[in-house]
């Protein structure tokens, strides 16, 4: 799940990838996809405009949220109206919400289901922001994630 629209590796390497435009498309794809184990499924259903699905045998094993950063700045600005308006306690909560419920998603698939059940590997991406001293120096790396 890309939530960063810069990358562009990964079409280069032949690895399967959806640019997620909004929450509700997590919410309709990604999250059932994943809670039901069934993301190889979804990904082989992938079509190109020509008609062509060119992951139709591919097997996920591997689900990698890149980036929880941009998933956070996401959401922020959708709660907040493009930063029209302050998210109040009500939005903090849904974003905290939404956060939770994909990553708990993620690490629930990552242990055995029912038998036949597919099991990923997952991984979350974080970006770091550097903090700086008056003088400029660099006195600490911590993740650039809004919210506590």
């Amino acid at each position: 799940m890309l939530f960063d629209p810069n990358t562009g590796t990964h079409d280069r390497l032949g690895v399967p990838y959806a640019t997620i435009k909004d929450w509700a498309e997590v919410e309709r794809y990604w999250l059932r996809a994943l809670e039901d184990r069934k993301l190889s499924e979804l990904v082989q259903g992938i079509e190109t405009p020509e008609g062509d699905r060119p992951y139709k045998d591919y097997q996920v094993t591997t689900v990698c949220v890149d980036s929880i950063t941009f998933f956070v700045n996401a959401t922020v600005l959708e709660l907040g109206r493009g930063g029209t308006r302050d998210m109040g306690y009500e939005g903090w909560d849904t974003y905290y919400a939404r956060l939770h419920k994909l990553l708990a998603a993620g690490l629930k698939a990552t242990k055995p289901g029912k038998p036949g059940q597919e099991v990923y590997h997952f991984v979350a991406s974080v970006h770091e922001s550097k903090l700086s001293n008056d003088k400029g120096e660099v006195t600490d790396i911590v993740p650039s994630v809004q919210g506590k």
